[in-house]
């Protein structure tokens, strides 16, 4: 069945993720400042440490009286480390979790109410594959997309519990392999 695309006319978006996977940092600067007049932004965060994920909620609110309140949600942000289980370090696995998962969750947790009270939002998280099926050597990027899997699913579950009448919408992407500097790199 064919399914006609979004428009995304009017919408503000919050998009994780730019240091070199699917679009680098200088590509979506490129791009915001191409695009300007649309009132576009681009802002350098590491998205792994909670008080900087705080700060950049900040500096979001404060352009709300310019571009709108933030009406979906990416939560794009993602890394990986290509090597077996027992070669990863304790620091490598944490590392892995917080920007895979957790750094979506505090996403969400700050979004999440601001669209349920507006009755408006859309919530989008990138999963993969590797969410289903798991792959030698990516033991813990694997765990993290599988994880994403299970926040989103339970998430919704909960939503259309608790909220039944709800517009908030929700949309979990889970890509096979794309050839980005990420995937180069897990290669490697």
């Amino acid at each position: 069945m064919y399914s006609y695309p979004k428009s995304l006319f009017g919408e503000v978006a919050l998009i994780t993720g730019a240091g070199g996977g699917l679009v680098s940092v200088e590509e979506t600067c490129r791009i915001t400042q191409k695009k300007g007049s649309l009132g576009s932004r681009a802002f350098v965060c590491d998205i792994s440490v909670p008080k900087e994920v705080g700060d950049l909620v900040k500096k979001i609110s404060l352009l709300e009286d310019e571009l709108g309140p933030i009406t979906m949600l990416f939560n794009n942000a993602g890394i990986a480390h290509c090597k077996p289980f027992l070669k990863h370090t304790n620091e490598e696995i944490q590392s892995l979790f917080q920007v895979n998962v957790i750094s979506h969750m505090y996403l969400i947790k700050e979004y999440l109410p601001k669209f349920l009270d507006a009755n408006k939002g859309h919530l989008v998280s990138i999963g993969s594959i590797a969410g289903s099926i798991g792959t030698a050597n990516l033991v813990p990027y694997c765990s993290t997309k599988y994880a994403i899997r299970g926040l989103t699913e339970s998430l919704f579950m909960e939503l259309r519990e608790m909220y039944p009448n709800t517009s908030v919408k929700m949309t979990t992407a889970h890509p096979y392999t794309i050839s980005t500097s990420l995937y180069t790199k897990a290669q490697k």
